[in-house]
């Protein structure tokens, strides 16, 4: 079976000290082939620092991918592995 993602979303934010997070939903979809990816296909300020595979990206009432609630949602996976790791 080939590896599908769904909605795949790319959010390069490079000021105020926000980073690029690459947040794709989909079936078996990996981080290095994600990087790959956007490697071939981005220029090297737009490569994301982090891929977070998700199992949907969230859409406003519009259908419109929701920047805010993936935010909120990246920002609580990451504040969870923090405490895991003691931090």
């Amino acid at each position: 079976m080939r590896p599908t993602a769904r909605r795949p979303w790319v959010e390069a934010e490079t000021g105020h000290g926000e980073e690029a997070v690459a947040c794709v939903a989909g079936e078996g979809v990996e981080t290095p082939a994600v990087m790959r990816f956007c490697q071939n296909r981005l220029s090297s300020w737009q490569i994301p620092r982090d891929v977070w595979i998700v199992p949907e990206i969230p859409t406003n009432e519009r259908g419109k991918i929701s920047r805010r609630m993936l935010a909120e949602r990246f920002l609580a996976h990451k504040g969870r592995i923090a405490k895991a790791n003691g931090g």
